[in-house]
């Protein structure tokens, strides 16, 4: 079986012809490139050159000029914007990764991605490695909401009636009142003859019975085909079908193509009744044997002929065409050669009728034909897929269900390695001793797999961190004991005051049923701010009114703090904090960060100056958080701190108060900016009004400086503390999470973090990692 570095292998040498073109295309760049650096240096030309070529590096070096470090930049383009070249592949490759699959690069698309890049950059073929960049994105393909559709219409071919039938639900409709809800439709493949019953449930049983009656009316069919919702997909359903030689055919999951024949006689029946119905649309099934008649009697647009003519070979009799004859009367008496002769020629009649309707269909399936493939040309992907390829398959779990609105659309990747007549291909994932998935999946619900260079790092540590972890859920599960196995969960307790034991058997220690912990490693990636590619627009907004500083500006600031303070600690991305774990490096001695602590509100906190288990939090508002905010600033501030204590100290120092809500960002900064030299912040009065025209000015000549103070005294606000008690190895506080208590050392300990299934038994002794 083939493995993920064997697959991206296999890509890789598809893509060697590109990977030349493109390094030929930077080498001529580069030659070009040099001549005019060699110019614009040294005021001439390079040796060796013609008096043509000179004359076409003058022209071509107006629209080039040098900065402070001698690197070359591109002023040909728009007005004022001066964009570098790029003379390295990789350093290309680190700038699509910046401006694309960088969370500040927010996965745009490719005109998106290449506005951004283009603002800045360029070097030959920009366009092409963007597109390539972007298309070959593990994240956008997964997450990508394009419509696909099998590259052709395979339709489905029968010869004779009864042949196969299609069996299908309409419902629930409005109850009637003899209780009737739904329908069941079966439709002939071949005639294209219909029955309708209807039924007060949608139970085994009242299918059943609705394949039993239709049997035994028409004749069995040879194939029965239904989708595979469990009213169909029985045992009585199974058995019904073997008493009568039935055979069994089912759709694929989420493809009611297969089945589309029924599936448009459900829609020609709901339309028909919902014209003949009363306000109340409870009458329906007064009507359903009149609509039944009229479409068994009505031309079909494939075969050319009525269902009921190629069902019983001939058509029907309508009460209009009947004579009224007396009771007395009878039929006349025919000869019996005349009846052998009627019948010779009814015999004769049908055979020509089979032969033309064998025509008719495939006219009708070759046009269908062609009309899908014009249906599929706006907005609808087409791929061709063959056994060997890598694809995705489609997560048809998210389609008719509630939730998952952020799950990814595909999931994979997976090797075909059978593809049916039907289009339906064999999948298997690509890892060690895999087997193939037990259900073909339709081809319109495959996608090709690409990768390139920068995304494969990423998608094999994914891939890792996953197969870890179904690792340590195996192994947690084989310690259950299963015939006592309970429901751990009813004994749960979200106190946020005193946490009870959660422990069934406290003080009774058994080896057999002793469930040791097991902590795990943190794999989470530091997030480190970065510098913002337009800070002219950011210094724009912040001399706005009343304009709240956002996470750009901030993460902008503290990259400007990080280059003036290169010893520096903290000073993450505000992203950092936003998942359930923080991003971020922990345990840092002399940290300034600054932290969104919800409602849009800045705070700079710091441990500058304090014992291990101390940190202090330096609010303009000093304001009291919401509940489910402050348990979130918690774990922020012990995850910074990652101290070995108990517990931790949160100081508040007195500092300015603020005059409006918009200006805490500002201050933020201004704090992180006093700590930085040494100052206490608590000493300062800044200047409010100046502080906005100060930070705009300090981002346009790229360096922050100290914000203004006045020398009158303001108003300070009271120093207060609070503690903090830390449990588990991790050393974070209770956030509300379930939490259980070791037995030996009566220390409480998260369930995520000692990896606790949910159901154990119930009288498993719980020891920690410490203590096993």
């Amino acid at each position: 079986m083939a493995t993920e570095q064997e697959v991206i292998t296999e890509v890789n040498l598809e893509t060697e012809t590109d990977v030349k073109t493109r390094e030929r295309r930077f080498h001529q760049q580069r030659e070009k490139c040099e001549r005019i650096l060699y110019y614009l240096r040294h005021g001439k030309h390079m040796d060796g050159l013609t008096k043509n070529q000179q004359r076409v590096v003058r022209g071509q070096a107006k629209t080039y000029t040098l900065d402070e470090n001698n690197e070359l930049y591109y002023t040909g383009g728009k007005e004022g914007i001066y964009r570098k070249v790029i003379l390295d592949v990789a350093e290309v490759r680190e700038i699509l990764h910046h401006h694309h699959s960088n969370p500040m690069g927010g996965h745009s698309g490719v005109n998106a991605t290449l506005c951004k890049i283009s603002n800045f950059y360029c070097w030959n073929g920009m366009k092409e490695d963007v597109q390539e960049y972007v298309m070959s994105c593990h994240r956008c393909q997964v997450y990508s909401k394009i419509k696909t559709q099998a590259p052709e219409l395979i339709p489905i071919k029968v010869k004779q009636p009864l042949e196969l039938v299609g069996i299908d639900l309409i419902g629930p409709l409005p109850t009637t009142p003899e209780g009737w809800k739904y329908v069941c439709t079966f439709t002939d493949y071949y005639t294209k003859f219909v029955d309708f019953y209807p039924i007060k449930n949608k139970s085994a049983e009242c299918v059943a019975k609705c394949i039993k009656t239709f049997t035994c009316r028409w004749g069995a069919p040879s194939r029965l085909l239904s989708d595979q919702g469990r009213e169909f997909v029985n045992k009585i359903n199974d058995a019904v079908c073997k008493e009568f030689d039935i055979k069994r055919s089912v759709t694929s999951a989420y493809h009611p193509q297969t089945n589309g024949l029924d599936e448009r006689t459900n829609q020609t029946l709901k339309q028909r009744l919902s014209k003949l119905v009363n306000e109340h649309q409870n009458n329906w099934c007064d009507f359903l044997e009149e609509v039944t008649y009229s479409i068994r009697t009505q031309k079909q647009a494939t075969t050319k002929y009525t269902p009921f003519y190629l069902m019983f070979g001939r058509h029907p009799n309508s009460p209009q065409m009947m004579d009224v004859v007396d009771d007395c009367s009878s039929a006349p008496d025919q000869p019996e050669e005349s009846l052998d002769e009627q019948v010779s020629e009814r015999k004769a009649l049908y055979e020509v009728t089979q032969e033309q309707v064998q025509k008719n269909v495939k006219i009708a399936q070759d046009k269908q034909k062609k009309q899908y493939q014009k249906r599929k040309a706006k907005g609808v992907k087409t791929f061709v897929i063959k056994v060997g390829d890598i694809v995705y398959k489609r997560q048809m779990k998210n389609i008719s269900r509630k939730g998952g609105k952020m799950e990814p659309g595909w999931i994979g990747p997976y090797r075909v390695t059978e593809i049916d007549s039907s289009q339906r291909a064999t999948l298997i994932p690509l890892k060690d001793n895999a087997t193939s998935l037990k259900n073909k999946v339709p081809y319109d619900q495959l996608r090709p797999y690409v990768v390139n260079d920068k995304e494969e790092d990423d998608k094999e540590e994914d891939d890792k961190e996953e197969d870890d972890k179904e690792k340590d859920a195996n192994n947690v599960n084989e310690n259950d004991n299963k015939q006592n196995e309970d429901n751990i969960n009813k004994n749960e307790h979200n106190s946020t005051g005193v946490l009870e034991s959660l422990t069934n058997s406290c003080g009774q220690t058994d080896d057999n049923n002793q469930y040791n912990g097991k902590s795990r490693k943190n794999r989470c990636e530091v997030l480190t701010s970065e510098a913002n590619p337009n800070p002219d627009k950011l210094s724009s907004t912040i001399l706005k009114k009343d304009f709240w500083l956002s996470d750009e500006h901030i993460d902008h600031a503290q990259w400007l703090l990080q280059q003036q303070f290169a010893g520096c600690n903290g000073l993450h991305s505000v992203l950092a904090f936003e998942g359930k774990t923080p991003q971020i490096q922990r345990g840092q001695k002399e940290f300034v960060q600054i932290i969104n602590v919800g409602r849009k509100h800045w705070v700079t906190v710091t441990n500058i100056g304090c014992e291990d288990n101390v940190v202090k939090v330096y609010d303009s508002k000093y304001m009291e958080l919401p509940e489910k905010y402050r348990k979130k600033f918690y774990l922020c501030l012990a995850a910074l701190l990652n101290t070995s204590y108990p517990n931790m100290t949160i100081v508040w120092p007195s500092m300015q108060s603020q005059k409006g809500c918009s200006d805490c960002g500002l201050f933020a900064v201004a704090v992180a900016f006093s700590l930085l030299i040494g100052e206490d912040p608590s000493t300062q009065a800044y200047d409010q009004k100046t502080m906005r025209v100060h930070l705009a000015m300090c981002f346009q000549v790229g360096e922050l400086a100290q914000f203004p103070v006045m020398t009158s005294v303001l108003p300070m606000q009271h120093e207060r503390k609070e503690v903090v008690e830390l449990f588990c190895h991790c050393r974070m506080p209770y956030s509300g999470s379930f939490m259980i208590e070791c037995a030996t050392c009566a220390e409480w300990f998260h369930r995520s973090c000692e990896n606790v299934p949910r159901k154990v038994n119930a009288k498993t002794i719980f020891c920690c990692a410490n203590c096993k």
